[in-house]
């Protein structure tokens, strides 16, 4: 898969939905210090991958191989 980048992206992921399921977009940008934008087109790209539920304006969580990829 993966460059440092995706790897960072879903770590950031699994912290963030660690107890509660789900994250924002905006939170992330927050949490890795990148753009919204960015995080949206990361996400995008995850979630076509496989790794990651993405639903607009709802949030993303990881798939079973997302988290075991993350973890």
């Amino acid at each position: 898969m993966a460059t440092a980048n995706r790897e960072d992206y879903l770590i950031s992921i699994l912290r963030l939905t660690e107890g509660k399921g789900t994250a924002k977009t905006t939170e992330l940008a927050e949490f890795m210090d990148v753009s919204p934008a960015s995080v949206s087109e990361m996400v995008k790209v995850l979630s076509s991958e496989g790794f990651v539920n993405y639903e607009k304006y709802r949030g993303m969580s990881l798939t079973e191989e997302g988290l075991s990829y993350a973890r």
